[in-house]
């Protein structure tokens, strides 16, 4: 396998496979504050999407400053090394979707899609759904494998073949 094919594997991988990740955000008093969140790939765009709840601290601290970090990693397993885990951190501007936006339902689909069972949950009042837009991405494929991801090598990773 290449490294150009090795990369792009391990960054599918993580994307694909895993449904979660952890969020991080920065509070009112400018102290960190990291949650877990479920989140969806729009493969064509490459924004992922969260769908959050008023009731979160992520929700407030998104709509204060949209400037959010997320990392995706791919879980512990026994008599596997946890420094050599595969993940990848992710620099992310945050956009709340308006419900009577044209991409409003895009951005639905590509949620339910992955998670079908929430999908009554987008239509509460009360929920919102999230756009986070990739600015910079930093993958780690293993120990001592670390590199930077150009936005358009992370463009081809997720497109749709």
């Amino acid at each position: 396998m290449t490294e150009h094919a090795s990369y792009q594997t391990v960054l599918q991988d993580l994307l694909f496979l895993q449904r979660v990740a952890a969020l991080g955000t920065v509070d009112e008093d400018g102290h960190p504050q990291v949650s877990m969140v479920p989140f969806a790939l729009d493969r064509d765009t490459g924004h992922l999407v969260i769908h959050v709840s008023t009731l979160s601290t992520h929700t407030a601290n998104l709509r204060k400053q949209a400037s959010a970090g997320l990392m995706v990693m791919q879980p512990e397993q026994a008599g596997t090394g946890v420094h050599a885990l595969p993940r990848v951190s992710l620099q992310m501007e945050a956009s709340f979707v308006d419900r009577d936006a044209a991409l409003y339902e895009r951005t639905k689909e590509a949620y339910t899609t992955r998670f079908p069972d929430m999908a009554f949950m987008t239509d509460f009042a009360d929920f919102s759904l999230v756009r986070l837009v990739p600015r910079s991405v930093r993958l780690i494929s293993g120990f001592g494998a670390a590199r930077k991801i150009e936005l358009a090598q992370w463009m081809g990773a997720v497109a749709p073949d």
